[in-house]
């Protein structure tokens, strides 16, 4: 299984987080996902703001990021990761009107960083500065 393909997102019946194989259905306004941690689950309802798709990358302890995650580095400083349309990546936002946002590949593989994920846009927004 590629965790590329994993998608995370809050349930809507009582707000936690599930992760697994994402499926829209256009016609019913519905999004859902078929959750990995148990197959014989039917899909769940998941609020469309919420959803995020796995980086493919993973923080200092092991744990999946996904879109949406927010991370903390060495310093304390805090960053979302987010998809950058034009460039094609995986970026890295340190603020909230931040213009320039590296590659998290760059990040994580720079070694200057040591990242853990400490939350995500939808349950800690108030972890990223507003500069």
């Amino acid at each position: 299984m590629n965790d590329r393909y994993l998608f995370r997102g809050k349930r809507i019946d009582n707000r936690e987080m599930v992760i697994g194989d994402l499926s829209i259905h256009n016609d019913e306004n519905k999004h859902m996902i078929y959750p990995h941690n148990d197959p014989y689950m039917d899909g769940v309802d998941v609020i469309p703001e919420s959803i995020g798709q796995c980086t493919g990358f993973k923080d200092k302890n092991g744990k999946l990021i996904f879109e949406g995650d927010i991370l903390q580095d060495c310093d304390d400083g805090c960053y979302e990761i987010l998809w950058n349309d034009k460039k094609l990546w995986w970026s890295v936002c340190y603020s909230k009107n931040q213009n320039i946002i590296p590659a998290l590949s760059d990040v994580i593989c720079s070694g200057i960083f040591y990242e853990e994920i400490i939350g995500n846009i939808h349950d800690n927004p108030e972890l990223l500065k507003e500069v």
